[in-house]
């Protein structure tokens, strides 16, 4: 009984594992496929649906006529983008200290840089090249 009740707690969360992941993919799917798919009842795909539906965790409905799960495409919002734009900037950000580091910067623990970069004459001009401190103590750099 209780390996019963275990494998059946597995299979709805890899149902709403399934569902988070993939239903971007789908424009409707059938709880008959589900249902196969995860070997549950329709009466569980249906609860089990029906309850993230209500949770807010899944944007869907059901169409009682043609007893499939119609899924809606959720737009991102203005917040969603601005957040996406700051996480690409932050990682080419870390690519490039990232960079820095692996050219010999090294940095103290306050995320100052501790060594100067010596750059070619070519990059900056005549004298025996230039220096340049790397100032990022904003980005929270790891000690290394």
């Amino acid at each position: 009984a209780v390996v019963s009740t275990q494998s059946t707690g597995i299979k709805e969360e890899s149902l709403r594992t399934y569902m988070f992941t993939y239903s971007a993919c789908y424009d409707s799917i059938s709880p008959m496929v589900l249902s196969k798919m995860f070997d549950l009842t329709n009466k569980q795909i249906h609860a089990l649906i029906s309850k993230m539906i209500l949770n807010d965790e899944l944007k869907a409905s059901w169409d009682n006529i043609t007893d499939l799960l119609i899924l809606h495409r959720a737009e991102s919002s203005k917040l969603q983008s601005l957040a996406k734009q700051t996480a690409d900037k932050l990682t080419y950000v870390m690519d490039n200290t990232e960079k820095m580091l692996g050219q010999g910067t090294t940095f103290n623990s306050r995320g100052n840089a501790a060594t100067a970069l010596t750059w070619p004459n070519s990059v900056f001009g005549a004298g025996n090249g230039s220096q340049i401190m790397g100032i990022v103590g904003a980005l929270g750099v790891p000690d290394h």
